[in-house]
């Protein structure tokens, strides 16, 4: 789960409305960002944490397709990391 693909993700699963960036967006996006790094570092439990957090953002914004898919990503990303295997949480 790289920087990139995560924002693509969150992008053009119809969090961004108009030239309004929706403020779940912006925490989603952060903490996103923050279980990738953390996960880069082998810290597993933080990947864990920060996926979870970007996930409930995601999910107050509601669903589309790639919404949806990225929701998957971050619970998958969740699970390896309170499995204490931060390698396979950021793939």
């Amino acid at each position: 789960m790289g920087e990139e693909y995560v924002a693509r993700i969150f992008v053009f699963g119809g969090m961004v409305h108009g030239n309004a960036v929706s403020f779940f967006f912006m925490d989603a996006i952060a903490h996103a960002k923050e279980a990738v790094a953390h996960g880069k570092q082998g810290y597993a439990a933080a990947v864990a944490e920060h996926a979870e957090q970007s996930r409930n953002h995601a999910e107050r914004r509601g669903r589309s397709s790639h919404l949806t898919e990225g929701i998957k990503h971050l619970t998958e990303a969740m699970e390896h990391g309170k499995a204490g295997h931060a390698d396979a949480a950021t793939e």
